[in-house]
C-alpha cells in the first residue's frame, strides 16, 4: 500500500496558474502544499497513516489542484508530473502511471480540459472534485470550465496518480 509522496506538478505556458491544492481527508498531512511565486509549480507531499490505499489500489487521488485561467492569456498549457516520490507501506518505491491534463484558454476564459496518458499503464482519475476555492483574485469558478477560473476536472487528472505497483 501507500505510505507516502511527495510529488511536484508544474504547469507548461502562461494561460493559467496554479492558486490552491488539497489532500483527500484519508491522508494525514505532513505539509502544506507549496505554490511556486509564479504559480507555475506547487508541491504536495502528504502521508497515508490509515492504509486507505492498499497494495494494488487503481484510481487513487493523491491531491486536488485548482488551477485558474489567467485573466490575459489564450492558448493551451500542461498541467504535468516533473518530481516525483510516491512510497510503499513496505520502505519500497511506488512506480506509479502517470498523467498529464491539458487546459485550452480562449477569448471567453477556460475552453476545454481533457488528458492525456504519459504513462504506460492505464491511468484513470477521478473527477469530483479535486478543487475547492478561489483565489481571490475576482475570478469566479464556474463549472464547466465556462470562464473565470478552471478547476477540477482538468486538475484532477493532472494531479493524481495511480499507486499501484509496477
Amino acid at each position: 500500500g501507500l505510505a507516502g509522496f511527495e510529488v511536484t506538478l508544474k504547469l507548461s505556458g502562461d494561460a493559467a496558474t496554479v492558486s490552491n491544492a488539497s489532500y483527500p481527508d484519508a491522508y494525514g498531512l505532513t505539509t502544506d502544499p507549496i505554490t511556486s511565486a509564479d504559480g507555475r509549480s506547487v508541491t504536495v507531499e502528504a502521508a497515508d497513516l490509515t492504509d486507505e490505499v492498499t497494495p494494488g489500489a487503481a484510481d487513487v487521488t493523491l491531491a486536488t489542484v485548482e488551477v485558474n485561467a489567467t485573466e490575459t492569456a489564450t492558448g493551451s498549457t500542461t498541467l504535468r508530473v516533473t518530481d516525483s516520490q510516491v512510497d510503499a507501506d513496505d520502505g519500497g518505491r511506488i512506480e506509479p502511471a502517470l498523467e498529464s491534463g491539458t487546459l485550452t484558454v480562449g477569448e471567453n476564459g477556460a475552453e476545454a480540459a481533457s488528458s492525456q496518458n504519459e504513462g504506460t499503464e492505464s491511468a484513470d482519475e477521478t473527477a469530483s472534485d479535486e478543487p475547492d476555492g478561489s483565489d481571490g483574485s475576482g475570478s469566479e469558478s464556474i463549472p464547466g470550465f465556462a470562464a473565470g477560473s478552471a478547476i477540477g476536472a482538468m486538475a484532477v487528472l493532472a494531479a493524481a496518480l495511480l499507486a499501484r505497483s509496477r
